[in-house]
């Protein structure tokens, strides 16, 4: 029998590399269904013409040509169809994941690590399928349907960093928080950088087909090297959603010195979510049309850069400012780099000033692995996982509703002035920071720098 580890962190890097590397392709994918379907010439012809230039997305000299690129018709269906396929994924996660979070507290980690791999499998499967047949739309929303049905990555984040949470002390704790952050920030690097590369060079039907292999292996690590971090042997545990949905509100109804610190955590993550996670759709579309026309390498290469600077801005500000801000100041810091982000971004005509974009909003990814850190720090261990679970729900109703408003936005705005979705983003986040900092200001915990005090040295 071979021997099993407790290191959660390999999952993390896989299903990253996988997850990220697959989404901007299925928003290209889906574009490029709809441009094959406006056009005469084949699905095939359009799969193997590669080059420097994205000729979906760079425009012909004929403004009135169907084909040419920079085709807002084809922008606005393709914002169309990628909400419904998210809404799909995500309405029937909501369900899954409030269920096997307060659920995994009592049966173990490992079920809640599977079921996002069962549910990936059936996603690059269709995927594969509609590369080679030639399926329609539905299908593919059919495959986001069943990848929600199966928790997606909402699911997986629960589980990892509950698995965290369990095999830790609260000393700890931090260190090994920010090691699972930073694999999971390794995967999505790479899967930026070679994502993009093998779609230009191999095409759309190879690269899932290598998308579907790290699923398999994240799937066979879980299973049979994974130990389960959980004692179930004298746990009970409910086949009723409905006690864990009560379970959920009770951590949060309860009388307590940190039910505030719970619902604003709740509420933190929502409004961020909505911002920072609704917008990923409407970035990528507008990073393929004109003036930017970026190919798939050129996307990666940037959305690579981003997680790159933003990961060593997180760990930097974290090291050198945590003690200082606290947990509420260094979310704060975020938010304001998070401003500079978007305007930036809006407002990016050449690849010199994309590539300046992460520079300028360093920090803008830092507010959501801080709220997750301070919310480990404000619940009984037993309640972990019910507590992550929360988080991830509020945080895919943020997603829903983000993606609601900002694709439709887009699609309103795409024709005449495409960076108004940005603009928008922008003012969103003042609107948070000030609600932030009314909170920050009365907030006792503050004066205990937002919990910093209270826990051991890791000496």
């Amino acid at each position: 029998m071979c021997s099993k580890f407790m290191f959660v962190e390999p999952v993390l890097f896989l299903y990253n590399l996988y997850f990220y590397g697959s989404m901007p392709l299925v928003s290209q994918f889906v574009r490029h269904l709809i441009m094959t379907n406006k056009k005469e010439y084949s699905f095939n012809q359009m799969e193997n013409s590669n080059g420097n230039n994205n000729s979906e997305t760079c425009p012909a000299t004929d403004a009135t040509n169907s084909d040419s690129t920079d085709n807002p018709a084809v922008d606005a269906e393709a914002s169309q169809i990628l909400l419904i396929m998210h809404l799909a994924a995500l309405m029937p996660a909501f369900l899954v994941v409030i269920f096997f979070g307060g659920f995994s507290d009592k049966k173990g980690r490992i079920p809640v690590l599977v079921m996002p791999m069962v549910g990936a499998t059936f996603r690059m499967i269709f995927l594969i399928a509609s590369c080679l047949y030639g399926l329609s739309m539905t299908l593919l929303v059919l495959s986001s349907l069943l990848d929600g049905f199966f928790g997606m990555s909402s699911l997986l984040l629960m589980g990892c960093f509950a698995y965290v949470s369990d095999v830790t002390d609260v000393a700890h704790r931090s260190y090994r928080t920010v090691l699972l952050e930073a694999s999971g920030g390794l995967g999505v690097v790479l899967s930026h950088l070679v994502g993009g590369v093998l779609k230009d060079y191999i095409g759309y039907l190879w690269t899932y087909v290598i998308l579907l292999g790290l699923v398999t292996i994240t799937l066979i690590y879980i299973v049979f090297f994974l130990k389960e971090s959980v004692n179930i042997i004298d746990h009970e545990a409910s086949l009723s959603p409905i006690t864990y949905l009560k379970n959920a509100f009770q951590l949060f109804a309860e009388k307590s010195d940190d039910r505030i610190k719970k619902i604003s955590t709740l509420l933190m993550m929502f409004l961020i979510s909505l911002v920072q996670l609704g917008s990923l759709d409407v970035q990528t579309l507008f990073l393929l049309k004109f003036p930017l026309c970026l190919t798939a390498s050129w996307v990666g290469y940037f959305n690579a850069e981003d997680y790159v600077v933003s990961n060593l801005a997180n760990w930097m500000f974290t090291k050198l400012l945590g003690n200082l801000f606290g947990d509420l100041g260094l979310v704060n810091l975020g938010c304001v780099f998070s401003v500079a982000y978007f305007l930036f971004f809006a407002f990016s005509y050449n690849l010199l000033m994309l590539f300046l974009v992460p520079v300028a909003g360093c920090a803008h990814m830092l507010p959501i692995p801080i709220l997750r850190a301070y919310a480990s720090k404000i619940v009984p261990a037993e309640k972990l996982g019910l507590m992550f679970a929360s988080l991830a729900w509020m945080q895919m109703i943020g997603i829903v509703i983000g993606l609601v408003i900002q694709n439709e936005i887009y699609a309103a705005t795409v024709s005449q002035q495409p960076q108004v979705v940005f603009i928008f983003n922008s003012s969103l986040y003042v609107c948070i920071i000030l609600i932030l900092c009314v909170y920050w200001g009365t907030d006792k915990a503050f004066k205990r720098r937002a919990g910093y005090e209270n826990i051991p040295s890791e000496d």
